[in-house]
């Protein structure tokens, strides 16, 4: 159980927080070759307290695998090559409770601001209370996973690894969807739809070398995922899109979810260049052909979602020393450069003085700020060096028993990027002005005494 600090009710609300989980789980294996596994948790949440129906607290999350050690079966088990072949299959449910508030299941109300939203009777002011939105009918979110996977391991597990095929299904998605006027729902947190998102991952293992001197162990692994949104709740109509995406101003975002497309698509209006290839200000491709530009001009272009992720690591053991370095790669994701999108001519003079603003101005050349083009939606793919190290175990260094280690670390090596922002590896995929990663390196010194 889970239970956040209480604060004084009169003034900041209840900001108790309670989970409360069960958890049963049985695993039987049959003939050392065939193997069951099987869970079921039973969580309940103050989040969906209404102050009614007290069955919407709770969510039931089962779960069943099963997998057939292949290896073992007779007609394999007497070839010495195969170490491992096992093939196994999953279903489970797990829920998520996160709202960004306490009780937005609940109806209540706050206190008015006592300086600026009083009522005057007579000479005296009161403070009033408002009635907060809710959502009596909010329920768990729920993600359905499927999984089919295969586990290998040959020539004395020297070549090992995976390859998973996953598909998974969230519903009753939980989302801000924000009021507007004629809703009389009046909810601002709601149940909205369902995001589907499948793909394969795959991981292989190998030592190339191993000998009294030398051992090299390298590892690569792979991931490809689709996210999309599949539907949307019976609150709007496939073709309506929510707002997704903070950034520079009030009320501006710069992605949506809607139907059949990418979870957090960016959504943004179609530069015009001319022919010299310059951005022209404010013009953007009339989509629909109305002869001016609106909002129904429009489109999805682009996602942060990778089209793969790869990683790559590897370690060198020889003599005394020690190698070792680990790589990824990211690619086909987009990033939103809202640091460049935010910059103006404007903006270098505004308050009679100068000031600093990207570097992407002198390219533009643009009199005010251009925050909807999609000229900001930059390809952010990237290789990342995460870190290098090299060791030495010096051996004896003060008589028997004693040892001496040294060893060298670089994290944050280098990355290889096309993004123009300070760093490709943004969460979310919007650059409001991200805080460099440092370079870090590091000296240490092991003594056994």
């Amino acid at each position: 159980m889970e239970t956040d600090k209480k604060t004084d009710f009169s003034t900041a609300g209840d900001t108790r927080r309670t989970l409360l989980s069960f958890y049963a789980r049985g695993i039987f294996t049959i003939a050392d070759r065939y193997v069951i596994n099987g869970s079921i948790r039973r969580d309940g949440s103050s989040t969906f307290w209404n102050g009614a129906d007290k069955n919407q607290l709770w969510g039931n999350f089962p779960a069943v695998s099963v997998a057939w050690k292949i290896n073992e079966e007779s007609f394999l088990k007497n070839i010495t090559t195969i170490n491992s072949l096992k093939l196994r299959a999953g279903w489970g449910k797990t829920g998520q409770q996160e709202t960004g508030t306490f009780y937005p299941a609940f109806g209540s109300y706050s206190y008015s601001n006592s300086s600026t939203a009083q009522y005057q009777f007579g000479d005296s002011f009161y403070t009033l209370l408002r009635p907060d939105v809710y959502n009596p009918n909010l329920v768990w979110e729920t993600t359905t996973t499927k999984n089919l996977g295969l586990d290998f391991g040959i020539l004395n597990n020297r070549i090992n690894g995976s390859i998973d095929y996953f598909d998974k299904k969230s519903e009753n998605l939980i989302a801000k969807v924000p009021t507007w006027a004629g809703d009389l729902s009046n909810f601002n947190i709601k149940n909205v739809g369902v995001i589907a998102n499948k793909g394969f991952e795959a991981n292989l293992n190998l030592v190339p070398v191993k000998n009294e001197n030398l051992t090299w162990d390298v590892n690569f692994n792979a991931t490809k995922f689709n996210p999309k949104v599949e539907s949307l709740s019976q609150y709007v109509d496939s073709s309506y899109k929510i707002a997704a995406g903070t950034i520079t101003g009030i009320n501006n975002y710069i992605q949506a979810i809607t139907v059949g497309q990418p979870l957090n698509a960016f959504y943004v209006y179609q530069q015009v260049y001319d022919n010299n290839g310059k951005p022209l200000e404010g013009v953007y491709v009339d989509r629909n052909g109305d002869g001016k530009t609106t909002e129904d001009d429009k489109y999805f272009y682009k996602s942060p979602t990778p089209d793969v992720i790869l990683g790559f690591s590897t370690k060198v053991s020889f003599k005394k020393w020690e190698f070792g370095t680990s790589l990824r790669a990211v690619l086909g994701n987009y990033v939103y450069n809202n640091s460049a999108s935010n910059s103006s001519i404007a903006n270098i003079q505004a308050n009679n003085f100068l000031s600093n603003t990207n570097t992407s101005v002198l390219t533009t050349q643009f009199a005010t700020t251009q925050l909807f083009s999609d000229m900001f939606v930059e390809d952010a793919s990237f290789l990342r060096m995460d870190n290098f190290t090299i060791g030495y175990n010096a051996g004896e260094f003060m008589g028997k028993g004693t040892n001496l280690r040294i060893n060298a670390m670089a994290q944050n090596v280098f990355v290889i990027t096309k993004y123009k922002g300070v760093d490709p590896e943004v969460f979310g995929g919007i650059d409001n002005g991200f805080y460099q990663r440092p370079k870090v390196y590091s000296v240490g010194f092991n003594f056994q005494f």
